[in-house]
């Protein structure tokens, strides 16, 4: 009787019982109002069960707030991941157009000796026009190609994500 009951639980039936209820009472003082309660008395079984109810409620509130926690834990650890997936896919991508950029520049060399291009990043940066939104990238061979520009900012930081 009264296992895993909370000072509010107690404090609601002893109210409910008309007991004149002290908010200094501790949970022994509430417990003994009820117990030497009339109404108590009489009802005792319906009185346990009602507190029983009360309980089992609480309890199962705190559970679902438990568990709406844990999957909205398990929910940010999925986004965690996805965004380190994207910036590992970023990364090999980066890499990927860095060798890119280097195959590209050395056959440069090899077809154009005279020019001064080193990466793809130099080409593009002494390519480009001031006009908003686009770009024109020139090849060796005489062709221009014109493209929209994307603002874009990516941070790699081995240390975090």
């Amino acid at each position: 009787m009264f296992r895993g009951a909370r000072k509010e639980e107690l404090t609601l039936i002893a109210d409910e019982l008309g007991e004149i209820i002290n908010p200094e009472m501790k949970v022994l003082d509430l417990k003994n109002l009820i117990l030497i309660s009339d109404k108590y008395k009489t009802d005792k079984v319906f009185i346990d069960d009602y507190l029983d109810s009360i309980i089992a409620d609480r309890k199962s509130k705190e559970e679902q707030e438990r568990l709406t926690e844990q999957s909205k834990l398990e929910f940010e650890k999925i986004k965690l991941e996805q965004i380190k997936l994207e910036i590992e896919l970023g990364k090999i991508n980066l890499e990927r157009a860095k060798v890119d950029s280097q195959r590209d520049s050395n056959d440069l060399q090899r077809i154009n000796p005279g020019t001064n291009q080193t990466s793809i990043e130099n080409f593009i940066q002494n390519n480009s026009n001031d006009e908003f939104g686009k770009i024109t990238l020139s090849s060796a061979f005489g062709e221009n190609v014109e493209a929209k520009l994307i603002k874009t900012s990516i941070t790699l930081d081995n240390n975090s994500f």
